[in-house]
């Protein structure tokens, strides 16, 4: 984890990434008492987002057995925007943010970018006539925007509402979501 995080990055293309070249590991060599150079491993840890076929059929998020396509960050978040409805799909593709630890390794965020206007100039993309913009990269991004949806809504009195047909389920209670302008 130390080597990904001080060493790691993402290329600017895959082909940059297979020609990446070797850089002194002084923490590793040290630890394992010789000489240690990295290189194409070091942009590997950025590009395997981007080409998930890299680490082999055995490791898939969906599971090793599952015929789920393997598809990129890029790929992901096109799909995601094209799920919603046109008339977002702008203010959506426009807001792209990256949270988590290896989100932040340098050359994600321009890399990601120049991904997503590749998808976007094709006529036939969900993200055609858009103009995505992946955000600054911002530590603990996920915490800071629930913290902020947080402070904007608040929970009213429970509200008892019904679940179907009497007799069939009967009664059932969730609380309702107010915002500052009572919607």
């Amino acid at each position: 984890k130390l080597t990904k995080e001080e060493h790691g990055y993402v290329a600017a293309t895959r082909e940059a990434a297979e020609h990446a070249p070797p850089v002194d590991t002084p923490a590793l060599s040290a630890a394992f008492q010789r000489p240690m150079q990295l290189g194409r491993e070091l942009a590997t840890v950025g590009e395997m987002f981007f080409t998930p076929s890299l680490t082999g059929p055995q490791h898939s998020y969906f599971g090793p057995s599952t015929p789920q396509p393997r598809l990129g960050l890029h790929h992901l978040v096109q799909k995601a925007v094209g799920l919603c409805a046109p008339d977002f799909r702008q203010e959506l593709a426009a807001s792209v943010v990256l949270a988590g630890g290896t989100s932040g390794l340098p050359g994600m965020q321009q890399r990601l970018q120049l991904e997503l206007d590749r998808l976007a100039a094709a006529p036939a993309s969900p993200l055609a006539g858009c103009s995505p913009r992946v955000l600054d990269y911002i530590p603990e991004a996920a915490w800071h925007g629930g913290s902020v949806a947080g402070s904007e809504l608040w929970r009213a009195r429970p509200v008892t509402v019904a679940a179907g047909p009497p007799g069939e389920g009967g009664d059932c209670q969730h609380w309702r979501m107010w915002s500052e302008s009572g919607q």
